[in-house]
């Protein structure tokens, strides 16, 4: 019961911190695609859905060969990670994630200093940890899968 109210507690940090920040800019998908250079993936916080997000990110990697990819990958998971992809991976450890269920300040620090053009999230259901690094980063592009919960924070579903 306590862990549901510090994670409704995030919540509500995270829609604060939405209502904040300026509007999003509008793109221009013919220049943007060509000039990406960037790209965080946001791996599953379940793994079952993880070996879907492998292939996926395969095929990405295939229509988008200049841009670099970074993975977003909890601690638990990373063993998981191929051996050619871990040096571009961004580990979260348990001891990153205050209380409230968000990423502690000191984690977003380090991730503010990469600027990423796109933010990839492939969690099915409704991620606090997640949508909170997505709406923190200064991504041009952030895209989820489809779930009313993230809609404030993405602007493609």
């Amino acid at each position: 019961m306590f862990k549901k109210l510090l994670e409704k507690i995030g919540n509500k940090q995270l829609s604060w911190s939405h209502r904040a920040e300026k509007e999003t800019e509008i793109i221009d998908f013919g220049s943007f695609f060509s000039n990406i250079k960037k790209v965080l993936i946001l791996t599953p916080a379940h793994i079952d859905h993880f070996s879907v997000t492998m292939d996926q990110q395969k095929e990405l990697a295939a229509l988008l060969p200049d841009a670099t990819f970074y993975y977003f990958v909890r601690e638990k998971y990373s063993s998981l990670f191929p051996n050619d992809l871990k040096h571009n991976m961004l580990r979260i450890q348990e001891n990153d994630i205050t209380s409230l269920g968000v990423p502690n300040r000191r984690f977003l620090k380090n991730l503010a200093t990469a600027r990423f053009d796109i933010i990839i999230d492939f969690n099915i259901n409704f991620d606090l940890v997640s949508t909170f690094i997505c709406k923190k980063t200064s991504a041009t592009l952030r895209i989820c899968l489809c779930h009313p919960q993230r809609e404030p924070f993405y602007n493609l579903q």
